[in-house]
């Protein structure tokens, strides 16, 4: 249960960050929706990109685990269009932003 409340916290913090250091990628709603979307990644992590993960396996084979960034890119992108106060203006923005929750949830998976 702490490992789950981990992983929401450093998700909403990479959404906060990357949303402070990346031109295009912003994030103007109060603490509760951050943590709603800190909340929808963690499920995310937890229980569909497993799945996705042994069905897209020679892809992440060959990418060697790259594929997880492109997965979540895919899902910031459809929590963008969900929420209106995470805009991303863009494909690089929406790589930036991901790669800051990809190494958010590698170091909250890790425990650090």
């Amino acid at each position: 249960m702490i490992g789950f409340a981990l992983r929401i916290l450093a998700n909403a913090a990479a959404i906060y960050f990357a949303s402070h250091f990346i031109g295009g990628f912003t994030f103007s709603g109060n603490f509760g929706i951050l943590a709603g979307i800190g909340l929808a990644l963690a499920i995310f992590q937890l229980v569909i990109y497993p799945v996705l993960k042994i069905v897209a396996f020679p892809l992440v084979f060959l990418s060697f685990g790259l594929f997880g960034l492109i997965l979540n890119m895919a899902v910031l992108l459809a929590i963008s269009r969900v929420l209106p106060q995470l805009a991303i203006g863009g494909v690089i923005p929406l790589l930036g932003g991901a790669l800051f929750v990809t190494i958010a949830s590698t170091i909250a998976k890790l425990g650090i």
